[in-house]
């Protein structure tokens, strides 16, 4: 049985949370360079500051989403292998006379 701390590298994140963070590297970059571009004169580059810092959110949207796919993930196992028990939602009482 391994746990999180004896996973080493790439083992502790997901598929999706690393794909969310190349999103995220690669539209650092095209911000960057847009803002070279666009500090130089080029008034089109605009469009590529847009583009970048669109792409951004949505790589820090793909990231979030991984972890939290994960989270529940490991949840379930837990429960599933008796290590936690699962909060059962309460449901509200209802008062006499409403």
């Amino acid at each position: 049985m391994t746990t999180d701390a004896s996973r080493s590298g790439r083992a502790r994140f997901t598929g999706v949370e690393i794909v969310g963070a190349a999103i995220i590297s690669l539209a650092a970059i095209g911000l960057v360079v847009s803002v070279v571009i666009y500090t130089s004169g080029a008034e089109a580059a605009f469009f590529g500051l847009l583009g970048a810092f669109f792409l951004g959110i949505t790589g820090f949207g793909v990231l979030v989403a991984g972890r939290e796919a994960r989270r529940r993930r490991d949840e379930r196992a837990a429960v599933a292998r008796g290590a936690i028990e699962r909060e059962s939602p309460q449901r509200p009482t209802r008062r006499p006379g409403l």
